[in-house]
């Protein structure tokens, strides 16, 4: 029973997925989960920021910080977790190694095929995981809080006929628009990167599960 699942399994990983057409759409789907995607620039109407004052300038502000403090916050945890199963992964990956060379080295009148087979697909399988838990950790990509004095202090804020007040106002107006921009890009690379972390988890899953089981039933 264990043989044809392993053989099927064997196929489908790592044939089925190799030839030529798959492997343009697994390419495709692999840039497109890697891709950084801009988020677009959100713009403030002109009818809303006459509205806004000094002081609710700095409201908003105050609560964008606030959530943009939070995203860096869940990209630090993202970072962390992946660090921990990267620790784990890296002495079981080696080990997974260890054990196909072991098993394929052997002569081929007592080597078993199928565990060859079954070691083959887990080396496969924690490759895998690992590729997608460095892809969190390396580069992070996330925006942080502030700016550099080069992108505030530019001629088209600076030399205009407004007054002071007014000066420091658009440079809020337009802090806030910054703000925005970087929550929401953020919260993009963000949700890829815990996709690829919950990937990751289902991938290592399936590998360390499924190799458990199809091992005791070739023993």
């Amino acid at each position: 029973m264990a043989a044809p699942l392993l053989r099927l399994a064997h196929f489908y990983i790592l044939e089925k997925y190799w030839c030529n057409s798959t492997k343009k759409k697994m390419i495709k789907n692999i840039k497109r989960l890697f891709k950084q995607d801009k988020p677009k620039v959100w713009e403030l109407t002109t009818e809303n920021k006459d509205k806004i004052d000094d002081k609710i300038a700095d409201f908003i502000i105050g609560q964008a910080e606030k959530a943009l403090a939070y995203s860096l916050d869940v990209a630090d945890k993202a970072t962390n977790r992946a660090y921990a199963v990267i620790v784990l992964m890296i002495p079981l990956t080696s080990t997974a190694v260890g054990l196909l060379i072991k098993e394929a080295s052997q002569d081929k009148r007592t080597r078993n095929v199928h565990k060859v087979e079954l070691f083959e697909i887990i080396t496969f399988l924690c490759l895998a995981a690992l590729i997608l838990l460095l892809t969190i950790v390396l580069p992070r990509l996330t925006m942080g809080n502030g700016r550099a004095p080069k992108d505030l202090a530019h001629d088209q804020m600076l030399q205009n006929d407004h007054s002071p007040e007014r000066k420091l106002l658009l440079f809020k107006l337009n802090e806030i628009k910054n703000l925005q921009y970087k929550i929401a890009y953020n919260n993009r690379i963000n949700g890829k990167r815990i996709f690829r972390f919950k990937l990751s988890l289902l991938i290592i899953c399936i590998g360390f599960i499924g190799g458990a089981i199809m091992y005791a039933m070739l023993e």
